[in-house]
């Protein structure tokens, strides 16, 4: 079974991509194309979907093997389910805005975007 990638020192290892995305009617977020590209996740590919309960942070990772988090199929335009105990969990609504961090080239770290 594997474990989701976190470190240790998370915030250090955490780089800011510029990029955001927004949580649809449709129950999913759709992830940059770039950001796939670097993370070589593809339509199809089975991604682990977890959250870091004290960082308040989605976290979405391609799947390498055995887990117990949930596992999403990645869509042709590249959106992910993203389960409803997690967006209840996280106060997640459609139209919320994530900015997109990438976690050491491992993960895709999304944090929810503070209205201004």
């Amino acid at each position: 079974m594997i474990e989701p990638f976190y470190s240790n020192n998370q915030q250090e290892s955490l780089v800011d991509t510029g990029l955001a995305c927004s949580f649809k009617s449709g129950q999913s977020i759709t992830i940059p194309k770039p950001i796939r590209e670097e993370l070589s996740i593809l339509f199809g590919d089975e991604v682990i979907v977890s959250v870091k309960a004290n960082q308040n942070e989605l976290i979405i990772q391609k799947n390498s093997g055995e887990t117990v988090d949930n596992k999403m199929i990645v869509s042709e335009k590249g959106s992910i389910r993203i389960p409803k105990e997690l967006k209840r969990f996280l106060h997640i609504k459609p139209g919320d805005t994530f900015k997109i961090f990438l976690l050491s080239n491992q993960a895709i770290v999304l944090r929810k975007a503070k209205l201004p």
